[in-house]
């Protein structure tokens, strides 16, 4: 029989009270198979019931596990398990939460036979009341007995998979995702608990136990109720001076985590420091967050980690303070913001070397026409046009000064003998042309053509580690690596090339795959001939007949790193948009965007202009239409499919978006880069809902602006 892909079923609770639905988005119901040579399989379900819950899911259990194939999951048992939750749906209908208690129904056949059930008690309750517990696991000979941690830390997954695999032995790997307590037998392997909207511990730890691929499957409208930015509501009180610098600046924000902690703690931090106060200056301030726990959906990383919700606060506070005291919205930002070379807000050790929100704010106004910007609400007619900005002055080019984040990167690049480079790095493309940009910086580096550098990808097993594809790192943290790696093997390379061509390795140069002496461009060899030299024999055939090689140029010519960036420069950018309220329907249509960003240096144009047209497209979205809607009386998601809820496409998009490349030339970043791709999505919500004002008078101070709320507001409604 072939080995087919061990697929794990990741189920919603069918059986759960309609109205807590949303707690439980990730399938507190998960159905796990595994197979192992010639051993049966077991499989473990979890779910909500009554204590007798066993003689209704067993029967139905056993029959499919029956049925099941040696090497995959079959549909007889995916009906086996609905019907164990049909079993207990009128049952659990009768009886209030509280009273429930979560079974954690263990079904498995280990070198012999038997059942073995296991319950636990308030489970189910710790799940939507607090923050998640590791499993207990307790040996029924009262040998062993590991008391659970309900904290609300969570190990990232590298923790979690180091942690649980050296406990990875014995006959069944149980996983019980999102419980309380699980009883074990000693015969099983005691159940672990990972976080419950994380699951690649689960099947990696699954992989490495069955030995074959694993895939945790969802459902689309599964995928809808997962997972969500996190709602945030915030409260701002500021302070001005007469001439229009701020005094003082209060803040504090109300952040949805659900029924889990997840992300909720650190992402409401990141809100704080780089969406609401690191970016404008004060001599007094003062930020209070809380992470409230509710029966919503969990929370998740999304682009921007909470600096969207606080920039969208921030800046349409600020158009209102200048809107009310006279201010000029630009002239207002620039006396408030940081300058170039002025200590970093968040790490005064730093200094900020690149720093050119000045000249965005400038170049976009200038752009967009801003001194030709009417007053709000001046238009006449139904169809009503108007303009206005945003600006998020600091972001991140990755996480060096976050104490709990990971942040360090490697590369390995290797020349062949025709010339050409590999570049191996553990860096993820996540459609971005992360790749393409890399290759362009080792190219660099390297003195060769892109065309010449070739990437692959692998994982920590044949590569260094590199930390993840998030907080607008990779240019900067994974390019520095990769510069640096590109300038061990250029050292090795020249040397090689000195003692064959008996020159000073410091005289010698390599451009366009052509190593010289500095000004003698006639003397000279190429990188391939180089190479040949560094990986021939003892003898060579030259046109001066047979040469020996000596020991000194010997070996492949390979440069390696491992690192963290010295440094977290941070982009700037302001955007300016164009927005027609049609005040008879609520409508709104962006006809035209410029954003301004300052990066450091441009590496890959084409992908820059494509993160910025992304986040555009994102911001939309955000700011009018995507929405999370559920049934007051039921907690049903009203929103779970496409059909229902709102995205932009094509037809959304302004016609016309002119991406403005600022290049202050960031010293610590690879050839002057440094981060751009959340700050495209940061800036616009604020910048189209004080266009919106512009257009017609009223401010609309949540999100999404709905038609529904500008009629509202006109009056209209």
């Amino acid at each position: 029989m072939a080995d087919l892909p061990l697929r794990v079923a990741v189920m919603a609770p069918a059986h759960v009270d309609p109205a807590l639905a949303p707690a439980f988005t990730t399938g507190h119901v998960r159905s796990w198979l595994r197979a192992r040579r010639s051993e049966p399989f077991a499989a473990c379900l979890s779910c909500g019931g009554a204590t007798d819950l066993s003689d209704r899911l067993l029967p139905a259990l056993e029959a499919g596990f029956r049925a099941a194939s040696r090497y995959s999951i079959t549909t007889s048992l995916s009906r086996a398990v609905q019907t164990a939750h049909v079993g207990v749906r009128e049952e659990n209908r009768t009886r209030p939460l509280a009273e429930q208690q979560v079974a954690s129904v263990i079904l498995a056949a280990t070198r012999g036979n038997g059942v073995y059930v296991a319950r636990t008690g308030a489970g189910l309750i710790a799940n939507v009341r607090g923050a998640g517990a590791w499993a207990r696991s307790a040996d029924p000979t009262g040998r062993q007995d590991a008391a659970a941690d309900q904290g609300i830390g969570f190990p990232e997954p590298p923790q979690i998979i180091s942690e649980f695999f050296p406990f990875a032995q014995g006959d069944t790997l149980i996983l019980v995702p999102g419980l309380g307590l699980a009883d074990v037998p000693d015969d099983l392997l005691s159940a672990v608990l990972a976080r419950p909207l994380d699951p690649e511990p689960l099947a990696a730890l699954l992989s490495a136990k069955t030995r074959k691929p694993v895939r945790i499957e969802q459902t689309r409208h599964e995928d809808f109720i997962t997972n969500a930015r996190h709602p945030m509501k915030v409260h701002l009180k500021t302070g001005i001076k007469k001439d229009g610098t701020f005094c003082a600046r209060y803040a504090s924000t109300q952040c949805d985590t659900s029924a889990y902690a997840t992300h909720g703690p650190v992402v409401i931090l990141v809100h704080a420091h780089f969406g609401l106060m690191l970016g404008y200056r004060s001599p007094h301030m003062k930020w209070e967050g809380k992470v409230v726990h509710t029966n919503n959906m969990p929370g998740g990383a999304f682009r921007g980690y909470g600096a969207p919700q606080g920039c969208f606060a921030v800046e349409s506070q600020i158009d209102e303070i200048c809107e009310e005291l006279g201010f000029d919205p630009i002239e207002f930002r620039l006396k408030n913001t940081p300058r170039c070379g002025d200590p970093h807000p968040f790490n005064p050790a730093w200094k900020l070397e690149s720093y050119a929100l000045d000249e965005c704010l400038a170049r976009g106004a200038e752009r967009m026409g801003w001194s030709e910007r009417g007053k709000a609400g001046s238009g006449t007619g139904t169809s009503k046009r108007g303009i206005g900005m945003a600006a998020h002055p600091l972001w991140v080019s990755g996480c060096v000064g976050f104490p709990d984040i990971y942040e360090h990167s490697g590369a390995i690049i290797k020349l062949n003998v025709d010339g050409t480079a590999n570049l191996s790095s553990a860096t993820m493309d996540i459609g971005g042309g992360q790749n393409t940009t890399l290759c362009q910086i080792a190219a660099e580096e390297l003195g060769l053509a892109y065309e010449s550098v070739h990437m692959s990808t692998g994982d920590t097993d044949t590569l260094p580690f590199d930390a993840p594809t998030h907080a607008s790192r990779v240019t900067y943290s994974s390019g520095n690596a990769v510069k640096v790696a590109a300038a061990a093997a250029k050292k090795r390379l020249l040397e090689v090339a000195a003692i064959v061509m008996e020159a000073n390795a410091d005289d010698l140069q390599v451009r366009n795959g052509v190593i010289t002496v500095k000004g003698s461009p006639d003397q000279g060899m190429s990188v391939a001939d180089v190479v040949k030299r560094a990986e021939s024999p003892w003898m060579v055939i030259t046109p001066k007949g047979p040469m020996p090689t000596t020991l000194q140029e010997k070996g492949s010519i390979m440069g390696m790193s491992s690192l963290a960036p010295t440094s977290n420069p941070s982009p700037a950018v302001a955007e300016f948009v164009e927005v027609e309220v049609d005040t008879e329907t609520g409508q709104v249509k962006v006809l035209r965007a410029v954003y301004a960003h300052d990066l450091g240096r441009v590496i890959n144009p084409a992908a820059a202009e494509g993160q910025v047209e992304g986040g555009l497209q994102q911001g939309i979205g955000f700011a009018l239409m995507e929405n999370m809607l559920f049934d007051p009386q039921t907690g049903a998601c009203l929103t779970a499919d496409f059909l229902d809820y709102k995205m932009p496409t094509a037809v959304e998009m302004p016609r016309q978006i002119e991406c403005i490349f600022i290049e202050s030339n960031e010293p610590s970043g690879p050839f002057g880069a440094k981060g751009l791709s959340e700050a495209c999505l940061i800036v616009p919500a604020p910048a189209i809902a004080n266009a919106i004002y512009n257009a017609v008078g009223v401010r609309i101070r949540s999100l999404p602006i709905t038609p529904e709320k500008i009629l509202s507001a006109l009056g209209k409604l």
